[in-house]
Order: C-alpha cells, then sequence, then structure tokens
C-alpha cells in the first residue's frame, strides 16, 4: 500500500469531498440549504429495510418535526404498518400506494 500512495500520505475521503466537490453545483440546485417550508415527507416502500431507516432517521432528526407518509402495497391494517405507525402515532401515517398505478402514488403525496 505505501508503495502505491508514496511519496503522499492517504487523505480522509470527507476531506478529499471539501475539496473536491462543486459546491456551487449543490447551491443552484437548493441542495445546500435546509428549507424550513420543508416540513411534510412521503417514504415510498417505507417497509423495506431501507424505507424503515429513512422513516427512524426522520423521526431522530431533531431540526424539525416532519409529517411522514409511508406508503406500501399492502393492506394498512398489517401488523407491519402498525409497527411503524406506533414509533410515533402523531408523526407517521400510511397510504396505499403502487408504483404500477400513478393516481395511487399522487394521492399519496398529496
Amino acid at each position: 500500500t505505501e508503495q502505491i500512495l508514496a511519496p503522499r500520505a492517504p487523505v480522509k475521503f470527507s476531506s478529499w469531498l471539501l475539496t473536491h466537490s462543486d459546491a456551487s453545483a449543490f447551491s443552484r440546485v437548493g441542495l445546500d440549504l435546509d428549507t424550513p417550508e420543508l416540513t411534510k415527507i412521503c417514504v415510498f416502500g417505507a417497509l423495506s429495510p431501507q424505507g424503515k431507516s429513512v422513516v427512524k432517521g426522520l423521526l431522530a432528526d431533531t431540526r424539525k418535526s416532519y409529517q411522514i407518509r409511508c406508503t406500501t402495497r399492502r393492506d394498512l391494517t398489517s401488523p407491519e404498518v402498525q409497527e411503524i405507525i406506533r414509533w410515533d402515532p402523531d408523526r407517521v401515517s400510511f397510504a396505499k400506494a403502487d408504483w404500477d398505478d400513478l393516481p395511487s402514488c399522487k394521492a399519496a403525496v398529496t
């Protein structure tokens, strides 16, 4: 490894990212700001491991109190759905949505 890296020292990825990212590109699309009006989030596939992780992350975010609309193709009374709602019944709700049914997806985000 030393032969490959020599003569330069290893650099942490976070340091590299700060010096090599195009910060102006982030600014142009608004990703450098935490918009105060963004408080409603829709999580598609909330019952998947990744979806559950997103919901937990949003609930743990102390900057805002997000209202989280989760979607699933499953029965809304299923134990898996009820478990996630129990994490915070005041902030988490579910809607039935299927990628193959555009009106159901539109209804989930409105």
